[in-house]
């Protein structure tokens, strides 16, 4: 029975029309007077078993997955598993991981094992990034040179440099310093 399909009266009279089921309620529409050839009418008589009731075609019921006790309590015989759509990345690939140890169907998701391994690089990758990169507190910082302090001019580790080159380099440093800022500063976000 699950092959019948149920379509509208005369779907094909006007383009508008789709072939889904509309309940037909003309005072002298064969389709509800149930007239031989006039197409099947959606009854109670047509309706699944009780026991295969919110199945799906593959014959699994559905599991929404959100944490470690919803894969714990999955019957991955009988049930499906459909992950959440307000998981993260790092809950998501864990819960992935455990459904794929249980040999579980994921239906919302197409290649469990591609996903984590690509999961796994995307986190080695983030491990691997200097530290400089990262920001303490989430704020926004300047650029890194403005933070430094500038070099005072009769430092020891200078004290070989002629005065001239020495200021010269102390002023090209400051421009550049500037120049950096004023860059933060106007782009744009």
């Amino acid at each position: 029975m699950a092959n019948l399909k149920f379509i509208r009266h005369a779907p094909n009279r006007k383009k508008r029309l789709g072939r889904y089921w509309r309940k037909p309620k003309g005072l002298d529409n064969k389709l509800r007077w149930r007239v031989n050839g006039h197409g099947l009418s959606v009854s109670i008589g047509y309706g699944r078993k009780r026991s295969d009731l919110g199945k799906l075609r593959n014959g699994l019921r559905e599991r929404r997955i959100e944490n470690m006790q919803d894969v714990a309590l999955l019957n991955s015989k009988e049930e499906a598993a459909v992950l959440s759509g307000t998981l993260g990345l790092q809950r998501k690939a864990e819960l992935v991981g455990k459904l794929v140890e249980k040999h579980a169907t994921i239906l919302n998701m197409k290649d469990p094992a591609g996903f984590l391994s690509r999961i796994a690089g995307e986190m080695a990758a983030r491990k691997q990034k200097p530290a400089k990169e990262k920001t303490k507190g989430g704020g926004k910082q300047g650029p890194a040179t403005a933070a430094e302090p500038p070099k005072a001019a009769g430092s020891p580790e200078e004290a070989g440099q002629g005065g001239d080159e020495l200021a010269q380099k102390v002023e090209d440093e400051e421009k550049a310093r500037k120049k950096e800022y004023e860059k933060t500063l106007t782009k744009r976000m």
